[in-house]
């Protein structure tokens, strides 16, 4: 699983023992939401395993960092045909109160907002805190506030220290600097951040400047009308194959036409050219910075070379497809982060990836990629494609990791990550992020689109015999209601209880934290108790 993201469940099995011992609430949550339909797909029958992923999925939607009324309205209406479902497979003594719980789950959030506000992992990390806080056993309450107001204080005066590095001050495990940058113009470009280190020099030839040169042009939406102009000027002298001496000649052609045009001062047809557009049609430098790892987009990501012998898994990449593509996803594992340095002061991320299958449009199956009915995405890892192509743009990525298959290890699922600390805000105070962004004297409005593992279920089909609230398989009796008049109330007499006041004041109770025995005369007045 990715680096944070939960903790290392293979130490928490035993495999002779057939058990799973010392997770963390958390840790459940990741099982049953993410690993449990993986697992239960291929084992289960269809009448038994459509209530389990639904479940699952009510869950995953519930913890969401976004929740829409509409939706929380749909789980409401769902979940309890879910646990009617359930009550048909499981035994009764499975129903307790806690199976109970999730019917009125998705109301108090409706009322109470997302559930991450609201639940006890914070509290129950922060109680973890004050236990540390305890130096005298003896007196544990003492020894918590004398801690909790040092920390105060510290953290007070920590913010009148300028030049010394603090507990506020300091960064986060996985921070990503390019969130706080200004827009530069230009959305693919980010300033360079020389603090970043960690980093190998690379020469790069000039082949693989040109392939790198190529897909940004062709991928910045800041230089698609000089791509159109390339393309309607080849077809225009009856080229043979524009598409292949586009991808040929436009990068040439792209750095001589905005030389020109920045050289004379002419303005083209969609505005004057800018220096940085100039500075993108000269190229990058030929030395490349090298990262193994890199925080970008709210995801941490590695290379797959240094994770070989890690536990953890921070190089799968997905990037979505458009309409040309037929909204196919492209999976893949990064195999190098380069960051190409432009003038002045700018940088270009670029990811080099192994991509795995993917199929044709308007299919879901290919030799190497498979989508269920259940929509969950299996892929061959070691069959690699579009080896031709193995760039993409650091904006683009998104984060996946893979769970290998155990019967069919050359197979594994795909799971869907979502940003840490970003969230996708379809509506902002009642107005759309469209409107927000013309509004704004600042700029543009910043849209993410957060990915959503979401498992598809097939509707639960009930029988026609189990939703009947009438039963035929036997007679029915009739009751006379006069009886239950005639019925005369029983009686008690008044059970005389003493006050606190009566008890004397040496016997009285003493709350240390012990359980004093009964005696043998107590347990024998307990016969009198019941009636």
């Amino acid at each position: 699983m990715p680096d944070g993201y939960a903790s290392h469940i293979k130490q928490c099995v035993v495999l002779d023992q057939c058990k799973i011992t010392g997770l963390k609430t958390h840790d459940c949550h990741v099982i049953f939401q993410k690993l449990l339909p993986i697992a239960l797909r291929k084992l289960l029958p269809e009448n038994v395993l459509n209530p389990l992923l639904q479940l699952s999925k009510f869950f995953s939607d519930l913890c969401s960092k976004e929740l829409k009324d509409e939706d929380l309205v749909k789980l409401s209406e769902t979940i309890p045909e879910t646990l009617c479902q359930l009550e048909m497979i499981f035994p009764p003594a499975f129903f307790d109160i806690m199976m109970h719980l999730p019917i009125h789950l998705a109301e108090e959030a409706r009322l109470g907002g997302p559930v991450l506000y609201r639940w006890m992992y914070p509290i129950e990390r922060y109680l973890r805190t004050l236990k540390g806080y305890v130096r005298n056993k003896a007196h544990p309450e003492g020894s918590i506030a004398e801690g909790y107001i040092l920390e105060e204080c510290m953290t007070f005066c920590s913010r009148f220290v300028d030049g010394m590095p603090t507990k506020i001050s300091q960064s986060e495990r996985h921070e990503d600097g390019r969130a706080d940058q200004p827009p530069t113009g230009i959305t693919i470009m980010s300033t360079v951040d020389y603090s970043k280190k960690g980093f190998a020099l690379e020469q790069l030839s000039l082949a693989e400047v040109n392939d790198m040169r190529h897909f940004i042009l062709t991928n910045c939406g800041d230089t698609a009308p000089w791509a159109r102009e390339h393309l309607e000027e080849l077809k225009r002298n009856n080229s043979r194959n524009p598409d292949k001496q586009h991808r040929q000649e436009f990068v040439g052609w792209f750095e001589r036409r905005i030389t020109e045009l920045h050289k004379d001062g002419k303005v083209h047809k969609d505005g004057k050219v800018s220096n940085l557009i100039y500075a993108l049609a000269k190229g990058p430098d030929h030395l490349a910075r090298v990262y193994n790892r890199t925080v970008l987009n709210g995801y941490f990501f590695r290379n797959s070379d240094i994770e070989q012998d890690l536990s953890t898994q921070n190089s799968g990449v997905v990037v979505k497809g458009d309409e040309a593509t037929g909204n196919i996803d492209y999976h893949g594992v990064i195999k190098k982060i380069i960051f190409l340095d432009f003038p002045p002061d700018k940088e270009v991320v670029l990811f080099q990836c192994d991509w795995f299958d993917a199929p044709p449009a308007n299919r879901t199956q290919s030799r190497g990629y498979k989508n269920d009915k259940y929509g969950i995405i299996d892929l061959r890892i070691t069959a690699h494609r579009f080896k031709e192509d193995p760039y993409i743009l650091g904006l683009q990525a998104q984060q996946v990791f893979y769970v290998r298959d155990v019967k069919n290890p050359d197979w594994a699922s795909v799971i869907k990550m979502n940003p840490h600390n970003l969230f996708a805000l379809s509506v902002l105070n009642g107005v759309g992020l469209d409107e927000a962004a013309e509004a704004d004297e600042g700029g543009d409005a910043d849209v993410l689109d957060v990915v959503n593992a979401e498992i598809i279920v097939p509707e639960i089909t009930v029988p026609e015999e189990i939703t009947s609230w009438c039963r035929n398989d036997d007679e029915g009796s009739s009751v006379d209601a006069s009886v239950i008049k005639s019925i005369k109330p029983v009686e008690f007499e008044d059970v005389h209880s003493e006050s606190d006041d009566d008890i004397d004041d040496d016997d009285a109770y003493i709350n240390d934290g012990h359980v004093a025995p009964l005696g043998q005369e107590e347990l024998d007045d307990d016969n009198g108790f019941f009636l």
